[in-house]
């Protein structure tokens, strides 16, 4: 029987978690999950959620930082130029401005 690795995983586009049960379907699969989470916002979660964060570190806290979006980016553009089947229209696409960081950023 094969078996699937779900590893990390990204609980977006919310900060607190709207079906208990589910979150804790998530722990049984996942190695974890992160959230994006403005520095200073104190999460108003459920006792499950406060387990999972507190104690057991399943639940990541991360912050909405720059860094993070120019490694997203860095690596999604990198999939798509390898990805992509028409070499010369992956390098136009990498070189367009629309899909440069500081325009997803703002």
């Amino acid at each position: 029987m094969a078996s699937a690795e779900y590893g990390y995983s990204l609980y977006y586009p919310y900060i607190h978690f709207h079906d208990e049960k589910w979150l804790k379907l998530a722990a049984l699969y996942y190695d974890g999950l992160g959230r994006i989470v403005p520095q200073g916002f104190e999460p108003n979660d459920s006792h499950t959620a406060s387990v999972l964060r507190g104690e057991l570190n399943f639940i990541r806290d991360l912050p909405p930082d720059v860094a993070e979006v120019d490694l997203v980016a860095s690596e999604f553009l990198g999939f798509l130029v390898n990805e992509f089947p028409e070499r010369q229209k992956a390098s136009r696409l990498r070189k367009n401005e629309r899909f440069s960081v500081d325009y997803i950023v703002g």
